[in-house]
């Protein structure tokens, strides 16, 4: 279905002061094939969220014609030069390979000394290729793990590692993400590779350690990289709560890895 995609980065090994003081040695980075939160403060973002829930429970036939919709409505907009409701961009996403696309933090952290976002690219040029290829319409519900796993048995892939320094708090501004950061003002600069080797991604243990045991959040993080603005404090609370009842609920007890030797083939 055509909506936002995410990617989740854990770095396993990451010693130093926390953000939280929560014991970890691990820094997760939480990205979505968007640059900009639609809903960029609070009180927006939990109406997102409830649209977010409404859609399970529609028809694959209504998303579809809520979509094509969507996707006709923003480009009139576009064309006219007006802005887009953040309800229609939402909906409007396009429905292509998600090893394709590029995902962003869409809100901002700390980059040491500075403040910035941090994105993920297509690196390599057999994802690069991938870029805006529509995902078969005839494709199952589980398509998108489908074509990853297909992708990953015989093939390896890169991405670019990129950061966005903040160098003008007005025009990039850090407490509403849904503003998106100019480019011409501070480009995207990469910083770092990131390699997926040739893999089987989706074996019933990796499934059961990703579903049952691991967890994610901004807030696993380093002082150095401390989640900013207004939605990623929300984060800070939301989050846990989420990960503690699945756990609970799973009857499984939840743990940050500090080797890649815990992670399962």
């Amino acid at each position: 279905m055509p909506v936002q995609r995410g990617l989740a980065v854990k770095v396993i090994g990451a010693p130093g002061p926390r953000a939280v003081d929560d014991g970890f040695t691990t820094q997760d980075f939480l990205l979505v094939n968007h640059p900009t939160l639609p809903f960029g403060t609070i009180g927006t973002y939990a109406d997102l969220q409830k649209l977010l829930e409404q859609q399970p429970g529609q028809s694959d036939q209504q998303l579809q014609v809520a979509g094509l919709a969507a996707r006709v409505a923003a480009g009139l907009l576009t064309r006219a030069g007006r802005p887009i409701p953040p309800k229609v961009e939402t909906l409007a996403a396009a429905n292509n390979h998600i090893l394709g696309e590029t995902f962003h933090s869409m809100a901002a952290l700390r980059y040491g000394d500075y403040v910035a976002k941090i994105s993920a690219t297509p690196r390599s040029q057999n994802v690069r290729a991938l870029t805006g290829r529509p995902v078969d319409k005839k494709a199952g519900e589980s398509a998108l793990r489908d074509l990853v796993v297909d992708f990953f048995t015989d093939n390896g892939a890169e991405y670019d590692i990129r950061a966005q320094l903040c160098i003008d708090v007005d025009k990039m501004p850090v407490e509403d993400a849904s503003v998106l950061w100019p480019e011409e003002l501070s480009p995207h600069e990469v910083v770092a590779t990131l390699h997926l080797p040739a893999q089987e991604p989706y074996s019933d243990a990796r499934r059961r350690y990703a579903d049952d045991v691991l967890s994610f959040s901004p807030w696993h993080a380093l002082e150095a990289h401390r989640p900013l603005g207004s939605i990623m404090r929300s984060r800070r609370a939301a989050y846990p709560k989420s990960s503690n009842f699945r756990h609970t609920f799973n009857g499984i007890g939840h743990d940050e890895p500090s080797s890649i030797d815990e992670l399962p083939a």
